[in-house]
């Protein structure tokens, strides 16, 4: 979890992609290591999102800046008014507007893995 916080840090001064960059590199060459363990990795994966989810609602800013890329993300009006702008951070990541924005579906689009897609591979 701490590689996950430092790796996931809205601080950092790379842009989207190289975050998502830096990721793979990690979770691949975690999962080469850790690969061979019979462990339940959906609890894990399931924290990594969330925070990965964190992340990008920093990163967004402002209340502006995080209504455009909500939208931008195919997000409807109505989920969007009734989004906590004003919520902390780890709150907002568990918005359903922060879920229909960045699903499962568009993490993996984007190139975002956790150990759970690594274990199905």
């Amino acid at each position: 979890k701490k590689q996950v916080r430092e790796r996931w840090s809205a601080k950092q001064s790379l842009c989207s992609k190289e975050l998502v960059r830096h990721w793979r590199m990690y979770i691949l060459g975690w999962w080469a290591y850790f690969g061979i363990a019979k462990v339940n990795l959906k609890g894990l994966s399931a924290w990594t999102r969330r925070h990965v989810r964190k992340c990008f609602w920093q990163r967004w800013h402002s209340r502006k800046g995080r209504r455009r890329n909500l939208r931008m993300l195919g997000v409807n009006e109505k989920l969007i008014r009734r989004t906590h702008f004003h919520a902390n951070a780890w709150k907002a990541a568990r918005h359903p507007s922060m879920h229909t924005a960045l699903n499962n579906e568009t993490l993996r689009r984007y190139g975002i893995v956790t150990p759970d897609v690594l274990a199905v591979r």
